[in-house]
C-alpha cells in the first residue's frame, strides 16, 4: 500500500494544476486591477434581477430588470434580454441565471447581453466586493446618512 502511493502520489501532484498555470480572464495585480479591466472592456456594466429564464441550455435567455447601472445607457428598472450565446453556456460557463436572484452583469455585446464567467459577470451576492470600486471607475457618490 505504501509503494502504490509513494508511485502515484507524485503523479497526482504533477498534473494538479496550479497557480501559474491556470487559466484566467484577467490580469494579474489582485482585484482591482481586474474590476478595472472588466470595467473599461465592457460597453454596460449593471446590476439586475432575474425575472425568469425560458429556452433549453443550448439557447437559454434570460430576462433581467436593471437595478443600478455603472456604464452603459440603461435606465434602472428596465427590462434587457441577456443569453449565453453559441458557443458559450449558461452552466458550463459558470453563470447560471436563478429566478428571483441578482447579477453583476459586465457585457460588451449588444442587447441580448451575453453572461459569462470571463466577463467578470456573477451572481450579486458573491461580487459584493466590485461595488466600490464600480462606483469609484463609474464616478457615482456613495449616499452616507449624517454625511455629505
Amino acid at each position: 500500500m505504501r509503494t502504490w502511493l509513494s508511485l502515484i502520489l507524485p503523479a497526482l501532484v504533477a498534473l494538479a494544476p496550479t497557480v501559474a498555470s491556470a487559466t484566467t480572464c484577467w490580469p494579474d495585480g489582485g482585484e482591482r486591477a481586474q474590476v478595472r479591466a472588466a470595467f473599461e472592456a465592457s460597453s454596460v456594466v449593471f446590476s439586475a434581477y432575474v425575472l425568469d429564464v425560458s429556452g433549453a441550455s443550448d439557447d437559454a435567455t434570460a430576462r433581467l430588470k436593471v437595478l443600478q447601472v455603472w456604464k452603459g445607457g440603461l435606465e434602472v428598472g428596465q427590462i434587457v434580454q441577456t443569453t449565453a450565446g453559441e458557443s458559450v453556456r449558461f452552466i458550463s460557463d459558470g453563470v447560471v441565471p436563478l429566478p428571483g436572484t441578482a447579477l453583476l452583469v459586465y457585457s460588451s455585446s449588444p442587447e441580448p447581453y451575453m453572461l459569462h464567467t470571463c466577463s467578470r459577470t456573477r451572481d450579486l451576492d458573491s461580487a459584493t466586493r466590485d461595488i466600490p470600486l464600480l462606483n469609484s471607475l463609474s464616478g457615482k457618490r456613495l449616499y452616507r446618512p449624517g454625511g455629505s
